[in-house]
């Protein structure tokens, strides 16, 4: 393992680990115990920058010393610097490979580096020499929950919960596991266990709290008993003040959460959550007159949100404003429709999905709606074509022929009327090609033309993606052939 470090005072320690294996580890002199004592007392009081500046002062022999070493190693991680620490650790490591304490270190400082391969090789190292090391296992455990591998992670913290089983940290962290892996309800169970041999945790009593609120009324209840019991301990917690609110107007007790919530902000507690639901508390207690004011703060501090639109239009709008309130529910109104681009992007994406899923006419239906609806989007209608661009006499349904024979028709006529409403050729780099599929598609229907005259037929029935039934006569098709060019284009004819 090669460590490339570009740091002034690590020079000077390269240079000595190369001297290290070519020196003898029973010659340290009373000058390495002096540095060694040295080092050891700043630690102690955590002075590292005084380390770092005594570290200058290495000897060749100092450098040979795994204590020494660690203990340069502590002070630099000490003032985080992450990287400088690790060549050190690592320089610790090549003298021991089987010292469980350094390969903790490393493992990590490997981790606060972001090199997580490193990290986790060294976790499970350490447990191929002792797997019940409690510390080894947690750290992790926590490794792999940073790392979004929540399932490995909650088998450790299981593990270690089977002989500990009311420790409180390992059945939080078990319920945290359970939220990233969507499943709240057995997140309530273990944060309810740890709740109760930690009812003074306000964070863990904040997190119980929530996530009961959040599975809805079956909760509710319990919520409120929790802050009740949480607040027993932190009387005046501003956060658990804030989440009985949250549970009061949950379990529609309005007055009640009026009343908490008018007494923070009286308290000087002007966070956007308290503002909003003191207005709401009040709206729902039918106190409109009295909801306006709460609301109004709310509505200026965000006038995106769509919540304070409705409930402050409805507010004034039931006393004495019920002009501003029409102009608050058409601007609530505006904000609840997608933005266009996000209309496509949605309806693409489910379109592609069911392309991938072998579903071809659901994603046609999709696509051809969607450019029903944005006519100047022809990568849309393109996507449509793609699926039903072969030959339509080729498909052996009725109803894939009768689409097929649609889209391309449709799929030309859109081409033809951008080719006419674009500027001039030289300044459409597209043209050529355009061309050239245009005239591939004059085969394509001159064919279809000749079969209606061998089979008689005057006219053709064609069915759209949505499902609407159409007709094109001989004589429609003639005009559409007639429009397309009559000679396959060189690489300039087109431009001429």
């Amino acid at each position: 393992m090669t460590i490339n470090i570009n740091h002034n005072d690590m020079k000077l320690f390269l240079m000595r680990s190369i001297l290290f294996f070519t020196i003898c580890f029973s010659t340290a002199p009373l000058i390495g115990q002096i540095q060694i004592d040295s080092l050891q007392g700043l630690l102690n009081k955590k002075e590292y920058a005084k380390m770092i500046v005594l570290a200058n002062n290495l000897t060749v022999e100092d450098s040979a010393s795994y204590d020494v070493m660690y203990a340069i190693g502590q002070a630099y991680d000490g003032m985080l610097r992450y990287k400088i620490a690790y060549g050190y650790y690592d320089i610790c490591y090549r003298m021991d490979t089987t010292n469980i304490e350094i390969l903790n270190v490393l493992a990590r400082s490997a981790n606060n580096l972001g090199r997580v391969e490193d990290a986790e090789k060294f976790y499970l190292k350490v447990l191929e020499v002792d797997s019940s090391s409690f510390y080894t296992n947690n750290q992790l455990a926590s490794f792999y929950y940073q790392s979004g591998k929540y399932d490995k992670a909650l088998s450790i913290y299981q593990r270690l919960l089977s002989t500990d089983e009311e420790n409180p940290a390992l059945l939080t962290a078990l319920g945290n596991c359970y939220i990233k892996m969507g499943d709240p309800l057995l997140a309530i169970s273990n944060y309810f266990r740890a709740f109760n041999y930690t009812p003074e945790n306000v964070a863990l009593a904040s997190t119980l709290i929530n996530t009961m609120l959040s599975v809805g009324d079956r909760h509710s209840e319990t919520a409120l008993k929790i802050c009740d019991t949480a607040l027993v301990y932190n009387p005046n917690n501003l956060r658990l003040l804030q989440d009985k609110g949250m549970a009061l107007y949950v379990n529609e007790r309005y007055s009640d959460a009026d009343t908490l919530y008018t007494s923070l902000m009286e308290a000087g507690d002007s966070t956007y959550i308290t503002i909003q639901y003191c207005g709401l508390s009040r709206y729902q207690a039918g106190q409109f007159v009295a909801s306006i004011e709460p609301l109004e703060l709310a509505y200026l501090m965000d006038t995106t949100s769509i919540n304070a639109c409705l409930y402050l239009g409805s507010a004034l709008g039931q006393t004495y404003d019920r002009k501003r309130a029409f102009l608050l529910f058409d601007k609530a109104e505006k904000l609840m429709k997608p933005s266009n681009a996000h209309i496509i992007m949605l309806g693409s994406f489910r379109a592609d999905t069911h392309s991938r899923n072998r579903e071809e006419k659901i994603s046609s239906q999709i696509y051809y709606g969607l450019w029903k609806e944005y006519p100047g989007r022809m990568d849309l209608l393109s996507r449509v074509y793609a699926s039903n661009n072969g030959y339509p006499f080729s498909y052996k349904q009725p109803e894939e022929q009768q689409i097929a024979l649609f889209v391309q028709i449709t799929f030309t006529k859109a081409l033809l009327d951008m080719q006419r409403n674009d500027l001039q050729q030289e300044d459409n780099p597209q043209w050529e090609n355009r061309i050239r599929f245009l005239y591939s598609m004059r085969e394509v229907f001159e064919k279809i033309y000749d079969e209606m005259i061998f089979n008689e037929a005057n006219s053709l029935p064609m069915l759209a993606p949505d499902g609407e039934k159409s007709t094109i006569t001989m004589a429609q098709l003639r005009t559409l052939i007639d429009r397309l060019p009559n000679e396959r284009p060189t690489n300039n004819s087109a431009r001429r």
